[in-house]
């Protein structure tokens, strides 16, 4: 007797934006911070998490302020060795973007036809691991992997830098006014 196929889902990006306020001596401003947020069967991955008490503050790893992760991320979810589990940053740190400040994690499993979801926990700065209740999450290989090749564009597309932010009020470090020391 055969077992009943495992249900698939259908992974999508759509664009999104966190903040997070930053203060500069007596100046309080919000930074915003532009990624591509997973859509699983049209909900959003975060959305998951917020439901069952986590994950706020986490982004995913398509994210405009730090380029060298979005090739890591689609790197890590289209998989490593076939059949065998690869531990993946799924949600970061809004603001640092490191594994350390906090992070949900989640074995990426890839066989011939199907990328497997599995295993979610977070990472902690405490030390503790807590499994995170999220389901075991089954795509299409074909499908997903289209989805996933075409993010590093779309990452580069989103705005972000001091043109976003200047119309919010935010000033960079070099355009603070203050000059270095003159070696003298």
């Amino acid at each position: 007797m055969t077992s009943p196929a495992t249900p698939t889902s259908q992974l999508s990006l759509v664009v999104s934006e966190a903040s997070y306020q930053y203060i500069d001596g007596n100046r309080e401003m919000r930074i915003a911070v532009p990624f591509l947020d997973y859509l699983v069967n049209g909900t959003s991955l975060r959305a998951m998490l917020r439901e069952a008490g986590y994950g706020e503050g986490l982004v995913t790893g398509l994210c405009r302020p730090w380029p060298g992760s979005t090739e890591k991320t689609v790197k890590e979810l289209l998989g490593g060795a076939a059949g065998r589990a690869l531990a993946v940053d799924m949600l970061v740190c809004k603001v640092c973007g490191d594994r350390d400040c906090g992070a949900l994690l989640a074995d990426v499993i890839v066989d011939d036809e199907r990328v497997t979801w599995t295993n979610w926990r977070f990472t902690a700065s405490n030390g503790s691991n807590p499994t995170a209740e999220l389901p075991q999450l089954t795509f299409e290989r074909g499908p997903y992997e289209t989805v996933l090749r075409a993010a590093p564009a779309a990452v580069a597309e989103l705005p972000y830098g001091e043109k976003v932010n200047r119309a919010r009020r935010v000033l960079w470090p070099w355009q603070w006014g203050w000059r270095l020391p003159s070696g003298g």
